[in-house]
């Protein structure tokens, strides 16, 4: 028996699996028998930690922004200084997009997106009980640390720190999101650098400009 059927950790391979299968085949046609015959383990198995398809989706896409969360954490914690946290921050998400774009061949993030979407749908209908909720809980608490060192920003009582979070991470994305998307007319280290300027302005780390005497 081979050393990846006798690994342990057969969840983690089974999402990996289920995220490859997926970018190639699509959501419908990437079925559970592909996906555990790739993950090398038999299709009871996969029941076993994801009861349906729909399961299967959450458990790809949740697995995916704890990921995220995750290093979003390990960058902050490696600064205790606000403006060079914010600038981790930053740079983390242009560096995902960029990426992106210098890998065209690799379709996982459009997957993710759909599976994102599919759920969101299902949600809204009524017919899911999603991670989506706790998916984005996720995201937003690593976020937090940054306003603890931000000064008078923790002490502020016009929004909690997880309110906080939420519009700076909405704010991030979409500025990523359409970086991506309109990159070709923008210089990237020029962008990267106005994006961190603005942001950090209003968030009050960051000097303004210096008045002409």
């Amino acid at each position: 028996m081979s050393a990846m059927l006798k690994d342990s950790n057969k969840k983690s391979r089974i999402i990996k699996a289920a995220l490859d299968v997926f970018a190639q085949e699509g959501l419908q046609k990437g079925t559970v028998d592909i996906i555990a015959r790739k993950a090398g383990v038999a299709k009871g198995t996969v029941y076993g930690y994801f009861p349906s398809k729909e399961a299967l989706f959450e458990g790809v896409l949740y697995d995916f922004f704890l990921s995220v969360s995750q290093n979003m954490k390990k960058a902050l914690e490696q600064e205790t200084d606000p403006v060079r946290r914010f600038d981790l921050m930053v740079d983390l998400m242009f560096d995902q997009w960029d990426y992106i774009i210098a890998h065209p061949g690799e379709y996982e993030w459009i997957i993710l997106y759909e599976i994102f979407l599919y759920i969101l749908r299902k949600e809204r209908q009524g017919g899911s009980q999603s991670l989506v909720d706790e998916i984005m809980d996720q995201i937003f608490i690593s976020f937090e640390p940054l306003f603890e060192t931000i000064p008078g920003q923790k002490d502020d009582s016009q929004a909690d720190l997880k309110m906080k979070s939420y519009l700076l991470f909405s704010a991030l994305d979409g500025i990523t999101i359409y970086y991506f998307l309109l990159h070709s007319r923008y210089e990237p280290e020029q962008m990267r650098k106005i994006t961190k300027d603005f942001v950090k302005r209003g968030l009050g780390i960051a000097p303004a400009p210096a008045e002409e005497s």
